[in-house]
């Protein structure tokens, strides 16, 4: 075993860990697929692995609540709400409110995209994994009108299971809020300090009036 490939066996050790989550991807009964009369339908999707050899184990998505309040977050209602923790072609399917709203993926550290939706559209955002120095690096990313339509963004859709936010997602979520937490804070300075167009970001244009396939 080389050195270099050592933090990958630790990414995927702790990324089974991280998530708490036991069965097949946490399958459970498909959600629905349509927004909600009045909200907005984001999909979280996660693409095969580019490194074929390690698949990252489950990434943890969350909802940051308090958003405009970024980055004092230090109350009880700061806490992040968990989304879910997807494997490798799974997606989830979350409903909200129209308007602003900020994601992120937890893993070494904590990265973000920000979102301003539409109600009654659905949105897509692709949720990707590469290694860090401990732990492995997750990052979120929107698809615009134009990747949704190319071959490669049509062929994750059909190879991908939907998955819901299982009771083990939300254990793991509640037990270590502190250190979500504690990224959370540090992932939001380091973020709001690049330029916007650094910045990941849903726009209200990128949702579709189509179901998801």
């Amino acid at each position: 075993m080389t050195k270099k490939n050592f933090p990958l066996l630790v990414v995927s050790a702790f990324a089974l860990c991280l998530c708490g989550c036991t069965g097949p991807a946490g399958t459970q009964s498909a959600p629905s697929v349509a927004p909600m009369p009045g909200k907005a339908l984001i999909v979280f999707v996660r693409p095969p692995a580019d490194v074929t050899i390690i698949d990252f184990g489950r990434v943890p998505v969350f909802e940051a609540k308090n958003s405009d309040s970024v980055p004092e977050i230090d109350g009880k209602d700061s806490e992040a709400e968990i989304i879910g923790t997807l494997p490798v072609r799974t997606m989830v399917a979350y409903h909200v409110d129209p308007g602003r709203h900020l994601f992120m993926a937890v893993g070494q550290s904590a990265n973000f995209i920000a979102a301003d939706v539409l109600p009654n559209k659905t949105y897509y955002v692709l949720v990707l994994a590469r290694p860090g120095k401990f732990r492995a690096v997750f990052s979120l990313k929107a698809v615009d009108k134009q990747e949704q339509e190319s071959k490669e963004f049509q062929e994750i859709i059909a190879s991908s299971s939907w998955i819901v936010k299982t009771p083990q997602a939300a254990s793991y979520a509640a037990s270590n809020m502190s250190s979500i937490r504690s990224r959370q804070l540090e992932g939001y300075r380091t973020w709001i300090q690049k330029p916007e167009s650094e910045r990941p970001l849903l726009l209200p244009n990128d949702g579709v009036d189509a179901r998801p396939r």
